[in-house]
Order: C-alpha cells, then sequence, then structure tokens
C-alpha cells in the first residue's frame, strides 16, 4: 500500500515532490514540509559539498519555493508531519527519519530510513481501505 504509487524506486524527492505544483496542492501543511525538505536538503550539501547533482536539485528547490512563504518556526530537525488533502478528507501522518551517522562507521553515513504513519483513526481508515482496494 502506498499513498505515492506502487513504485517509489529511482524516484527524485526534488523533482517529484518539491517541485511538483501537484504536491503543494495534495499537502495541507505545504511551507512546512517544503521547507523542512529543502533545509534537510541543505544540510547535505553541507556534508558533500562537491555533490554537483545536488546542488542543481537545490537550486531547482530553492527557486520553486521562492514564493512560499517559510514558516516561522521550522519543525524538529528530523520531524515533520505531512497532512494530505484528499478532496475533504485531511489525512494526518507523522513521518520519522531514523539516521546512522556513527563518525566511526563510514559506510553507513548515507542510509537513511524514512517512515510515514498514520496519526489519527481518519488517516488509518484511509489507508486500511487503500489497503484493501489494492489487494
Amino acid at each position: 500500500m502506498s499513498l505515492f504509487g506502487a513504485d517509489m524506486a529511482g524516484r527524485n524527492f526534488v523533482r517529484d515532490f518539491l517541485a511538483n505544483p501537484h504536491a503543494a496542492q495534495l499537502v495541507d501543511n505545504w511551507p512546512e514540509v517544503a521547507w523542512a525538505g529543502l533545509d534537510r536538503l541543505r544540510a547535505h550539501l553541507d556534508r558533500s559539498p562537491f555533490d554537483a547533482e545536488l546542488a542543481q536539485l537545490i537550486a531547482l528547490a530553492e527557486a520553486t519555493l521562492a514564493s512560499t512563504p517559510r514558516p516561522a518556526a521550522p519543525p524538529a530537525q528530523l520531524t515533520v508531519c505531512p497532512w494530505f488533502r484528499l478532496g475533504d478528507v485531511l489525512i494526518r501522518t507523522i513521518v520519522v527519519a531514523a539516521r546512522f551517522d556513527a563518525p566511526a562507521e563510514v559506510t553507513l553515513d548515507e542510509l537513511r530510513i524514512e517512515l510515514i504513519y498514520p496519526a489519527d483513526a481518519e488517516a488509518e481508515q484511509y489507508f486500511r481501505q487503500a489497503a484493501s482496494r489494492t489487494g
């Protein structure tokens, strides 16, 4: 079951989400989610300053968000809770990003696991119904 479709392999967060006008309409708390995403990308660039592709993606994200007001208070560093608006239904989720940045273990530096959970009964009902439709 997936809110975003069955095939997410090879998808790009900036091109498919931040720079997608449909995403801004789908996410009820778009400024918080979008700016948190851009802030995380900038933090990645700080760790990989010679990554030209990442720099280009950040430039695209910055251009896309130029007219989106930045929230007054930034969300917690590793948690952002997107609320998806599907018609009259608000699907509240909780997103958790697990990082493995142990300085002694360089091979795990770039491993990230991101999970989305329903934040309330209405969101859980949505996901359960979606799962029953997809089998």
